[in-house]
């Protein structure tokens, strides 16, 4: 029998991380972020290779699109952040009523079959 492997989803990129990593690697690679827009020069199938760093103070002439992404950006992270508090907020019991309206886990999990670390 194959081993269940829990990933969790980027809320800005939805990229997949295995859960493992995640907890491999630790807090701190996941810091402030010090430069949130960069220029760069694709180089093909070996990626791309940054010019420029722009700091938070050197975003403000950016061009229309590209400020648009980043309040994108900024707007996911926001309201992943602001639904995380609601759930640090709410027991799970508390959740399940809110979001399923039953108390049976499997009604708010069917994923997972019911419950949290089945």
């Amino acid at each position: 029998m194959s081993e269940v492997i829990w990933y969790i989803a980027c809320p800005t990129c939805r990229r997949r991380y295995p859960a493992s990593i995640l907890l491999r690697s630790g807090r701190s690679d996941f810091g402030v972020i010090d430069f949130p827009v960069q220029t760069g020069i694709s180089l093909g199938r070996r990626g791309f290779q940054v010019r420029d760093y722009l700091s938070w103070n050197r975003i403000g002439n950016l061009s229309a699109d590209v400020s648009e992404a980043l309040y994108v950006f900024l707007g996911r992270v926001e309201s992943t952040y602001e639904f995380l508090k609601e759930l640090h907020l709410l027991s799970p019991d508390d959740y399940v009523r809110a979001y399923a309206g039953s108390d049976d886990f499997a009604v708010a999990y069917p994923a997972t079959g019911g419950g949290l670390g089945d």
